[in-house]
Protein backbone atom coordinates (compact mmCIF):
# COMPACT_ATOMS: atom_id res chain seq x y z
CA UNK A 1 0.00 0.00 0.00
CA UNK A 2 1.20 3.60 -0.99
CA UNK A 3 0.56 7.06 0.40
CA UNK A 4 0.76 9.55 -1.33
CA UNK A 5 -0.30 13.06 -2.10
CA UNK A 6 -2.86 13.57 -4.33
CA UNK A 7 -1.84 15.71 -7.88
CA UNK A 8 -4.41 17.01 -10.28
CA UNK A 9 -3.68 14.20 -12.88
CA UNK A 10 -5.59 12.03 -10.32
CA UNK A 11 -8.49 14.61 -9.16
CA UNK A 12 -10.73 12.59 -11.42
CA UNK A 13 -10.29 9.46 -9.84
CA UNK A 14 -10.58 10.83 -6.09
CA UNK A 15 -13.94 12.08 -7.32
CA UNK A 16 -15.00 8.74 -9.01
CA UNK A 17 -13.93 6.95 -6.19
CA UNK A 18 -16.04 9.35 -4.08
CA UNK A 19 -18.89 8.59 -5.67
CA UNK A 20 -18.86 5.11 -5.06
CA UNK A 21 -17.50 5.14 -1.62
CA UNK A 22 -21.17 4.78 0.75
CA UNK A 23 -19.36 7.51 3.32
CA UNK A 24 -18.54 10.11 1.10
CA UNK A 25 -19.88 13.62 2.22
CA UNK A 26 -20.65 16.35 0.37
CA UNK A 27 -17.33 17.92 1.07
CA UNK A 28 -15.16 15.24 -0.12
CA UNK A 29 -15.54 16.72 -3.80
CA UNK A 30 -12.59 17.98 -5.21
CA UNK A 31 -14.41 20.97 -5.99
CA UNK A 32 -14.32 21.87 -1.98
CA UNK A 33 -10.63 22.10 -2.55
CA UNK A 34 -11.51 24.08 -5.85
CA UNK A 35 -13.54 26.42 -3.49
CA UNK A 36 -11.05 26.85 -0.47
CA UNK A 37 -8.26 27.55 -2.96
CA UNK A 38 -10.55 30.32 -5.06
CA UNK A 39 -11.61 32.18 -1.79
CA UNK A 40 -8.60 31.13 1.04
CA UNK A 41 -5.80 30.04 -1.01
CA UNK A 42 -3.62 32.47 1.11
CA UNK A 43 -3.01 30.33 4.41
CA UNK A 44 -4.32 27.06 3.13
CA UNK A 45 -2.33 24.31 1.58
CA UNK A 46 -4.19 20.92 0.48
CA UNK A 47 -2.31 17.76 1.49
CA UNK A 48 -5.44 15.72 -0.30
CA UNK A 49 -4.06 12.23 1.04
CA UNK A 50 -4.67 8.82 -1.21
CA UNK A 51 -3.98 4.76 -0.46
CA UNK A 52 -2.99 2.78 -3.66
CA UNK A 53 -2.56 -0.83 -4.07
CA UNK A 54 -0.66 -1.57 -7.45
CA UNK A 55 -1.86 1.62 -9.21
CA UNK A 56 -5.38 1.35 -8.04
CA UNK A 57 -7.26 3.93 -5.54
CA UNK A 58 -8.17 2.21 -1.75
CA UNK A 59 -8.75 5.06 -0.04
CA UNK A 60 -9.18 9.31 -0.02
CA UNK A 61 -8.65 11.58 3.11
CA UNK A 62 -8.92 15.06 2.10
CA UNK A 63 -6.38 17.09 4.79
CA UNK A 64 -5.66 21.00 4.66
CA UNK A 65 -2.16 22.67 6.49
CA UNK A 66 -3.04 25.74 7.88
CA UNK A 67 -0.50 27.97 8.35
CA UNK A 68 -0.69 31.84 9.88
CA UNK A 69 1.89 33.98 11.26
CA UNK A 70 -0.08 34.73 13.93
CA UNK A 71 -2.62 32.07 14.85
CA UNK A 72 0.04 29.42 13.82
CA UNK A 73 0.15 25.44 12.25
CA UNK A 74 -2.62 23.03 12.07
CA UNK A 75 -3.54 20.40 9.83
CA UNK A 76 -7.22 20.27 9.50
CA UNK A 77 -9.96 16.94 7.77
CA UNK A 78 -11.78 19.00 6.82
CA UNK A 79 -11.80 23.16 6.89
CA UNK A 80 -14.88 24.91 6.35
CA UNK A 81 -16.59 21.73 6.82
CA UNK A 82 -18.39 19.79 9.68
CA UNK A 83 -16.79 16.56 8.91
CA UNK A 84 -14.64 14.76 6.16
CA UNK A 85 -13.27 11.93 7.40
CA UNK A 86 -11.65 9.06 5.26
CA UNK A 87 -13.33 6.77 2.71
CA UNK A 88 -11.40 3.37 2.18
CA UNK A 89 -11.74 -0.11 1.16
CA UNK A 90 -11.73 -1.13 4.60
CA UNK A 91 -10.42 -0.05 8.40
CA UNK A 92 -6.80 -0.98 7.69
CA UNK A 93 -6.30 1.64 4.80
CA UNK A 94 -8.35 4.24 6.42
CA UNK A 95 -6.23 4.63 9.55
CA UNK A 96 -2.95 4.37 7.28
CA UNK A 97 -4.92 7.40 5.82
CA UNK A 98 -4.58 8.98 9.06
CA UNK A 99 -1.60 8.00 10.10
CA UNK A 100 -0.12 9.87 7.13
CA UNK A 101 -1.83 12.79 8.39
CA UNK A 102 -0.61 12.15 12.03
CA UNK A 103 3.15 11.66 10.77
CA UNK A 104 3.00 15.02 8.60
CA UNK A 105 1.92 16.79 11.71
CA UNK A 106 5.52 16.14 13.31
CA UNK A 107 6.99 16.81 10.08
CA UNK A 108 5.22 20.51 9.38
CA UNK A 109 5.77 20.98 13.39
CA UNK A 110 1.82 21.70 13.46
CA UNK A 111 0.12 22.45 16.99
CA UNK A 112 -2.07 19.49 16.46
CA UNK A 113 -4.17 17.62 13.53
CA UNK A 114 -7.90 17.84 13.70
CA UNK A 115 -10.42 15.24 12.28
CA UNK A 116 -13.77 16.02 12.10
CA UNK A 117 -16.06 12.49 11.36
CA UNK A 118 -19.15 11.16 11.99
CA UNK A 119 -17.32 7.95 12.89
CA UNK A 120 -15.12 7.86 15.87
CA UNK A 121 -12.04 7.00 14.77
CA UNK A 122 -8.96 4.97 17.30
CA UNK A 123 -5.68 6.21 17.59
CA UNK A 124 -4.04 8.94 20.12
CA UNK A 125 -6.68 11.60 19.96
CA UNK A 126 -8.54 13.98 22.08
CA UNK A 127 -11.94 13.19 21.20
CA UNK A 128 -14.98 15.60 21.58
CA UNK A 129 -18.64 15.24 20.83
CA UNK A 130 -20.16 18.94 21.28
CA UNK A 131 -21.94 18.88 17.99
CA UNK A 132 -24.17 17.05 15.79
CA UNK A 133 -26.00 16.84 12.55
CA UNK A 134 -30.14 16.21 13.11
CA UNK A 135 -31.97 13.77 10.30
CA UNK A 136 -35.16 13.95 9.58
CA UNK A 137 -36.16 10.73 7.53
CA UNK A 138 -38.87 11.01 5.07
CA UNK A 139 -39.89 7.45 4.08
CA UNK A 140 -43.39 8.16 5.11
CA UNK A 141 -46.12 9.98 3.42
CA UNK A 142 -46.34 13.75 4.48
CA UNK A 143 -49.17 13.80 6.41
CA UNK A 144 -47.48 11.49 8.62
CA UNK A 145 -44.25 12.97 9.23
CA UNK A 146 -46.53 16.75 9.94
CA UNK A 147 -48.16 13.87 12.70
CA UNK A 148 -44.94 13.57 14.09
CA UNK A 149 -43.91 16.48 14.54
CA UNK A 150 -43.95 18.41 17.95
CA UNK A 151 -47.72 19.71 19.56
CA UNK A 152 -45.92 23.05 19.63
CA UNK A 153 -44.17 22.70 16.42
CA UNK A 154 -47.84 21.34 14.48
CA UNK A 155 -49.83 24.68 16.41
CA UNK A 156 -47.28 27.38 15.01
CA UNK A 157 -47.38 25.82 11.66
CA UNK A 158 -51.45 25.99 11.47
CA UNK A 159 -50.73 29.66 12.16
CA UNK A 160 -48.58 30.13 9.43
CA UNK A 161 -50.37 28.67 7.23
CA UNK A 162 -53.18 30.85 7.55
CA UNK A 163 -50.89 34.07 6.83
CA UNK A 164 -50.14 35.18 3.72
CA UNK A 165 -46.51 33.55 3.47
CA UNK A 166 -45.23 32.74 0.31
CA UNK A 167 -41.72 30.63 -0.21
CA UNK A 168 -40.29 30.95 -3.74
CA UNK A 169 -37.60 28.77 -4.60
CA UNK A 170 -34.73 28.23 -6.53
CA UNK A 171 -34.34 32.26 -5.76
CA UNK A 172 -32.16 34.47 -8.28
CA UNK A 173 -32.05 36.86 -5.44
CA UNK A 174 -29.06 36.92 -4.13
CA UNK A 175 -28.80 40.30 -2.25
CA UNK A 176 -31.97 39.82 -0.37
CA UNK A 177 -30.67 36.74 0.58
CA UNK A 178 -27.33 37.78 1.53
CA UNK A 179 -28.62 41.02 3.51
CA UNK A 180 -30.90 38.61 5.90
CA UNK A 181 -28.28 36.19 6.48
CA UNK A 182 -25.82 38.76 7.34
CA UNK A 183 -28.18 40.49 9.61
CA UNK A 184 -28.49 37.08 11.50
CA UNK A 185 -24.97 36.07 11.56
CA UNK A 186 -24.29 39.99 13.08
CA UNK A 187 -27.15 38.72 15.46
CA UNK A 188 -25.67 35.70 16.74
CA UNK A 189 -22.50 37.52 17.00
CA UNK A 190 -20.42 35.42 14.84
CA UNK A 191 -18.09 36.68 11.87
CA UNK A 192 -19.68 36.17 8.27
CA UNK A 193 -17.63 34.70 5.64
CA UNK A 194 -16.38 36.81 2.30
CA UNK A 195 -19.22 36.92 -0.03
CA UNK A 196 -17.41 35.83 -2.66
CA UNK A 197 -17.34 32.36 -0.30
CA UNK A 198 -20.61 32.14 -0.94
CA UNK A 199 -21.04 32.96 -4.61
CA UNK A 200 -18.24 30.78 -5.09
CA UNK A 201 -20.20 28.04 -3.58
CA UNK A 202 -22.75 28.59 -6.79
CA UNK A 203 -20.34 28.47 -8.83
CA UNK A 204 -18.75 25.36 -8.38
CA UNK A 205 -21.59 23.49 -7.02
CA UNK A 206 -24.02 24.94 -9.54
CA UNK A 207 -26.70 21.87 -9.34
CA UNK A 208 -26.67 21.65 -5.91
CA UNK A 209 -27.29 24.78 -4.03
CA UNK A 210 -30.49 26.72 -4.32
CA UNK A 211 -31.39 29.69 -2.60
CA UNK A 212 -35.08 29.61 -0.88
CA UNK A 213 -36.76 32.59 0.29
CA UNK A 214 -40.19 32.63 2.54
CA UNK A 215 -42.21 36.48 2.13
CA UNK A 216 -44.77 37.74 4.28
CA UNK A 217 -47.22 40.04 2.49
CA UNK A 218 -44.16 40.34 -0.21
CA UNK A 219 -41.58 41.20 2.28
CA UNK A 220 -38.88 38.72 2.78
CA UNK A 221 -38.85 37.75 6.42
CA UNK A 222 -36.45 34.26 6.29
CA UNK A 223 -34.21 32.96 3.94
CA UNK A 224 -32.11 29.17 3.65
CA UNK A 225 -29.60 27.90 1.34
CA UNK A 226 -30.35 24.39 0.47
CA UNK A 227 -27.48 21.98 -0.30
CA UNK A 228 -28.47 18.38 -2.10
CA UNK A 229 -26.25 15.75 -1.95
CA UNK A 230 -27.48 11.72 -3.15
CA UNK A 231 -30.44 11.14 -0.80
CA UNK A 232 -29.96 14.35 1.18
CA UNK A 233 -31.49 18.09 1.08
CA UNK A 234 -29.53 20.28 3.76
CA UNK A 235 -30.65 23.23 5.40
CA UNK A 236 -27.77 25.82 5.73
CA UNK A 237 -26.83 29.47 5.90
CA UNK A 238 -30.62 30.38 7.26
CA UNK A 239 -32.07 32.85 9.13
CA UNK A 240 -35.10 34.25 10.35
CA UNK A 241 -35.70 37.69 10.93
CA UNK A 242 -36.97 37.82 14.83
CA UNK A 243 -39.14 41.21 14.00
CA UNK A 244 -41.41 38.42 12.12
CA UNK A 245 -41.43 35.82 14.78
CA UNK A 246 -45.04 36.58 15.02
CA UNK A 247 -45.72 34.94 11.71
CA UNK A 248 -43.67 31.84 12.07
CA UNK A 249 -41.55 32.08 8.95
CA UNK A 250 -38.98 30.06 10.82
CA UNK A 251 -41.32 27.32 10.99
CA UNK A 252 -43.00 27.49 7.75
CA UNK A 253 -39.64 27.46 5.33
CA UNK A 254 -38.60 24.20 7.37
CA UNK A 255 -41.58 23.10 6.54
CA UNK A 256 -41.83 23.92 2.95
CA UNK A 257 -37.97 22.96 2.64
CA UNK A 258 -39.34 19.60 4.20
CA UNK A 259 -42.26 19.09 1.20
CA UNK A 260 -39.87 20.12 -1.05
CA UNK A 261 -36.87 17.19 -0.05
CA UNK A 262 -40.18 14.68 0.29
CA UNK A 263 -41.96 16.03 -3.00
CA UNK A 264 -38.57 15.35 -5.15
CA UNK A 265 -38.05 12.00 -3.34
CA UNK A 266 -35.25 12.82 -0.79
CA UNK A 267 -35.10 10.58 1.74
CA UNK A 268 -33.69 12.52 4.30
CA UNK A 269 -33.60 16.02 5.58
CA UNK A 270 -30.99 17.54 7.27
CA UNK A 271 -31.58 20.16 9.40
CA UNK A 272 -27.61 20.95 10.06
CA UNK A 273 -24.92 21.10 12.77
CA UNK A 274 -26.16 22.36 16.23
CA UNK A 275 -24.55 22.47 19.31
CA UNK A 276 -25.98 18.91 21.37
CA UNK A 277 -28.05 20.77 24.62
CA UNK A 278 -28.32 24.60 23.01
CA UNK A 279 -31.33 26.03 21.84
CA UNK A 280 -31.22 25.29 18.50
CA UNK A 281 -30.81 21.66 18.63
CA UNK A 282 -33.87 21.72 20.96
CA UNK A 283 -35.84 23.31 18.20
CA UNK A 284 -34.89 20.51 15.76
CA UNK A 285 -35.50 17.99 18.02
CA UNK A 286 -39.31 18.89 18.04
CA UNK A 287 -39.32 18.17 14.80
CA UNK A 288 -38.59 14.61 14.99
CA UNK A 289 -35.02 14.61 13.51
CA UNK A 290 -32.67 12.24 14.95
CA UNK A 291 -29.11 12.83 16.25
CA UNK A 292 -26.15 12.02 13.69
CA UNK A 293 -22.66 12.81 16.02
CA UNK A 294 -19.62 14.67 15.07
CA UNK A 295 -16.55 13.61 16.62
CA UNK A 296 -14.07 16.32 16.85
CA UNK A 297 -10.28 14.02 16.91
CA UNK A 298 -7.30 15.96 18.23
CA UNK A 299 -4.29 14.41 17.78
CA UNK A 300 -1.80 17.16 19.72
CA UNK A 301 1.64 17.90 18.89
CA UNK A 302 3.18 20.87 20.08
CA UNK A 303 0.09 22.73 21.08
CA UNK A 304 -1.37 21.79 24.52
CA UNK A 305 -4.78 22.54 23.85
CA UNK A 306 -6.93 23.36 20.92
CA UNK A 307 -8.69 26.47 20.04
CA UNK A 308 -12.04 25.99 21.79
CA UNK A 309 -14.82 28.39 19.41
CA UNK A 310 -17.70 26.69 20.44
CA UNK A 311 -20.48 28.27 21.59
CA UNK A 312 -20.42 26.94 25.09
CA UNK A 313 -16.85 28.69 25.47
CA UNK A 314 -17.39 31.93 27.62
CA UNK A 315 -14.34 33.81 25.65
CA UNK A 316 -16.85 32.84 22.67
CA UNK A 317 -20.06 34.45 24.45
CA UNK A 318 -17.91 37.89 25.54
CA UNK A 319 -16.49 37.79 21.65
CA UNK A 320 -20.40 37.36 20.29
CA UNK A 321 -21.50 40.19 22.58
CA UNK A 322 -18.41 42.78 21.63
CA UNK A 323 -19.30 41.99 17.81
CA UNK A 324 -23.35 42.50 18.16
CA UNK A 325 -22.40 46.03 19.12
CA UNK A 326 -20.52 46.95 15.53
CA UNK A 327 -22.54 48.64 12.88
CA UNK A 328 -23.66 45.86 10.81
CA UNK A 329 -21.23 47.25 7.83
CA UNK A 330 -18.94 47.09 9.87
CA UNK A 331 -18.92 43.75 11.41
CA UNK A 332 -19.62 42.81 7.05
CA UNK A 333 -16.15 44.42 6.52
CA UNK A 334 -14.26 42.91 9.47
CA UNK A 335 -15.68 39.40 9.48
CA UNK A 336 -13.91 38.01 6.27
CA UNK A 337 -10.36 38.61 8.03
CA UNK A 338 -11.33 36.70 10.98
CA UNK A 339 -13.47 34.31 9.86
CA UNK A 340 -11.09 32.73 7.52
CA UNK A 341 -8.73 32.26 10.47
CA UNK A 342 -11.45 29.86 11.88
CA UNK A 343 -11.51 27.09 9.46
Amino acid sequence: MIIETLTSKDEKLWDEYGSEHPLTTFYHQINWKSLIEATYARYFTPLYLIAKNKGVLKGILPVYFYKHPLFGKKLISLAFASHGGPCADDDDVANQLIQEAVRLTKNLNAGFYELRDSIQHPGEFNIIQEYCTQHLMLRDDIDTIFSRLSTNIRRNLKKSFSLDIRTEFNSSEFDTFYRIYTTGLHNLGTPIHKETWIKNIFKLFPDQHELVISYYRNEPVSVQMIRKFRRTITGIFGYALPEFRYVYANHCLHWELIKYAHDNEYQIYDFGRSRIGGGVYEFKRKWGARDIPLYNHFYMHRSKTSVDTGQANPARGKFAKLWRKLPLPLANSLGPLIRKNYP
